[in-house]
């Protein structure tokens, strides 16, 4: 066959899919999503819908801003501009009073400039990572595996999910910029986003 392994998974994933038949809430539909989403279903966790950066940015930064042990974001497009100076500041703050960040940016999702900007991360104690550089992207398989994930963790209890990525484009409320939606949820399931996020750090990521 033509189709690398990876995507002769994919395909055939495609094909032998089947909906789950058990009824939304049940145990058994729980279990379905466990299994298809490697993951468990936990519960005390509590979870705030943040629609747009008006109501996103100021929760990501304050997470940031409270965190005492560590803190992980993931995203995909991060610009080189004013939102992005307030983040990296943030952050820089953070590692300056000994909390351990970890910063991983896809490849394809950033600026130019930005390169430099993760650089200097670095040079505060901050941990910068880009996921499958494109020099690094031998096929075209490869080149388009990209991360489109956005993930904001924060002492493993508190996490943001969801659309919003790290742009002045994205501020305003949906009238004005783009129109995206984030999750914060606070309790065991932002360990679980953690461990995605720990996966995809070793498994893609490339230092400096």
């Amino acid at each position: 066959t033509a189709f690398p392994i990876r995507s002769q998974q994919v395909w055939r994933s495609m094909i032998d899919y089947k909906y789950p038949s058990e009824a939304v809430g049940s145990d058994a539909f729980e279990g379905v999503l466990d299994r298809y989403t490697n993951s468990h279903t936990t519960s005390g966790n509590t979870a705030v819908l943040l629609q747009n950066g008006d109501d996103a940015y100021p929760v990501m930064l304050n997470l940031i801003a409270s965190a005492k042990c560590r803190i992980s974001l993931e995203t995909y497009i991060i610009e080189n501009d004013e939102t992005t100076n307030t983040f990296f500041s943030a952050l820089r703050e953070a590692a300056a009073r000994g909390v351990e960040v970890r910063v991983l940016v896809d490849a394809a999702g950033f600026k130019r400039g930005t390169i430099a900007q993760l650089n200097e991360l670095s040079n505060h104690g901050i941990q910068a990572r880009i996921f499958n550089p494109l020099f690094m992207s031998w096929t075209i398989f490869r080149f388009n595996n990209r991360d489109h994930r956005k993930i904001l963790v924060a002492d493993g209890a508190h996490a943001v999910l969801g659309g919003i990525n790290v742009s002045d484009d994205q501020t305003g409320d949906g009238k004005t910029g783009w129109r995206d939606t984030s999750i914060l949820v606070s309790g065991p399931a932002a360990l679980d986003a953690e461990r995605v996020f720990a996966q995809t750090w070793e498994q893609g990521g490339r230092g400096f």
